[in-house]
């Protein structure tokens, strides 16, 4: 079968997401389904056979948006793509992958883009980045240090997160709460281990999401912060950020303000699109706002700002 499909701008989304990122999913490739717990399982083997899925496809002078998008298709995943990595200059796509799965196929779709892009799995969908979404999407803040008992601790914690008694790993994950962002670096690695512990690695993903949150969000109120975790849909194609953000606000209700700076107010958005009934969070809506047009997020209070970047 040979592949032309229609092509999507800046950002390609089919279907619902769930899955892993490209560092762990070599890992995951590999561990049976008998090691999940509980209902973590499920997941883990839908993961595991969406992306082992014969591509069963020919691609010839294909643009790499559109193979993507067919190989999205495939797996019935989303694949959200950061627009800075395609233009003109990148090659079209000449791949046999009638016998590859389809995370394969992707990582060569991506090798002949020669960007160094690599798929993700960030807060609950795929993305196409060189680098790691979770750290990019907003201008990072530092992560605090914490002393070296404290790092103990993490340890201690990470280890009880795949314990077989689920108060322990509640009470892990309660605890890497309570210690902070300053865990995020050792909660990454866990996050992107090789091994059998589906349970670990979940929670440690979920984990590291929520300390980054906090690391982001810590200045917002409380019921500001909760309005970042509500579920939206929507559709931009070429929207001023004007207009797309006053769309937003009307989702966010009255406990989140969100604005823009003057100048930044008609940067379009290019295609942007996030439908389904399963939605994407609010917050991580702004944040890949702030990817796409190369702004930053400031909060304070109840008021998220995009200004623009000073790096």
């Amino acid at each position: 079968m040979k592949i032309a499909v229609s092509s999507l701008v800046c950002l390609i989304q089919l279907t619902s997401a769930v899955g892993i990122s490209e560092e762990d999913a070599n890992s995951k490739a590999s561990i049976p389904a008998a090691a999940s717990k509980e209902n973590n399982s499920s997941e883990a083997v839908n993961d595991k056979e969406r992306l082992e899925r014969k591509a069963s496809t020919v691609f010839e002078d294909c643009p790499c948006q559109e193979a993507l998008s067919f190989l999205a298709s495939k797996a019935s995943i989303s694949i959200n793509l950061d627009p800075s990595l395609l233009d003109n200059k990148t090659p079209a796509i000449n791949l046999n992958a009638n016998a590859l799965s389809v995370q394969e196929a992707i990582k060569r779709v991506l090798d002949q883009t020669k960007t160094g892009a690599k798929l993700w799995y960030v807060d609950g969908a795929y993305w196409v980045s060189k680098d790691d979404p979770g750290d990019v999407m907003a201008k990072p803040k530092p992560i605090p240090a914490i002393a070296e008992d404290w790092k103990e601790a993490v340890t201690k914690a990470l280890l009880q997160l795949g314990d077989e008694a689920f108060e322990k790993r509640e009470s892990a994950q309660q605890a890497l709460m309570e210690i902070g962002p300053g865990a995020i670096p050792q909660v990454k690695i866990a996050a992107c281990a090789s091994g059998d512990d589906i349970e670990r690695q979940s929670r440690a993903r979920k984990i590291l999401r929520d300390l980054r949150e906090l690391l982001n969000c810590g200045e917002l109120t409380l019921d500001s912060q909760k309005a970042l975790k509500r579920k939206v849909s929507f559709c931009f194609v070429d929207t001023p950020m004007e207009e797309a953000v006053q769309f937003m606000n009307s989702l966010a209700g009255n406990s989140l303000n969100i604005i823009v700076e003057e100048e930044l107010k008609e940067i379009p958005l290019g295609a942007m699109r996030f439908e389904g009934e399963s939605g994407i969070e609010l917050g991580l809506a702004l944040r890949w706002f702030a990817r796409t047009s190369g702004t930053r997020l400031v909060y304070s209070a109840d008021t998220i700002k995009f200004v623009k970047r000073s790096d």
